[in-house]
């Protein structure tokens, strides 16, 4: 049951705002410094985006679930979602490629505006691991300071 993807349902591609998705983004990585993010997918949908943060390690549902939540993803789903874990479900994670709606098939696809979205995710990830990188080389040269003066 434990997740190794974060997968984020947006519903109105007019109302996503990138800037704070990733400002959200940036407070959580913050938080849970377990969490890190090893790919990011995105796809543009009939009527918004699905985002896929696949991590490096698997995290417990209802940490994946609050991330999803925190970040934007349909309430609704998540609220289906919380069920499903709830009743024990093991795929409680649903998030369709394609789906019937509406009398015709709706699926993801991968447009420039979906590359874009994944571009900016991607180069936000980036610099933030150069800032960990360059405040771990700091934590190492105080500690190494530090201990050459004892």
């Amino acid at each position: 049951m434990m997740q190794k993807t974060i997968k984020i349902d947006i519903d109105d591609r007019n109302t996503f705002d990138i800037e704070r998705f990733l400002w959200a983004l940036r407070n959580l990585l913050a938080t849970d410094d377990n969490v890190k993010i090893e790919n990011v997918e995105v796809y543009e949908t009939k009527k918004g985006y699905h985002i896929y943060l696949h991590l490096k390690q698997e995290i417990p549902p209802l940490q994946c679930l609050i991330w999803q939540c925190l970040l934007g993803s349909d309430i609704n789903r998540e609220l289906f979602n919380y069920m499903r874990i709830k009743d024990g479900d093991k795929n409680w994670n649903v998030l369709f490629k394609r789906k019937w709606c509406n009398g015709y098939f709706s699926k993801e696809e991968k447009t420039e505006n979906a590359t874009k979205i994944e571009n900016e995710i991607k180069n936000f990830l980036k610099e933030v691991k150069e800032l960990d990188d360059d405040l771990n080389i700091l934590k190492g040269v105080g500690s190494n300071v530090a201990l050459s003066r004892k």
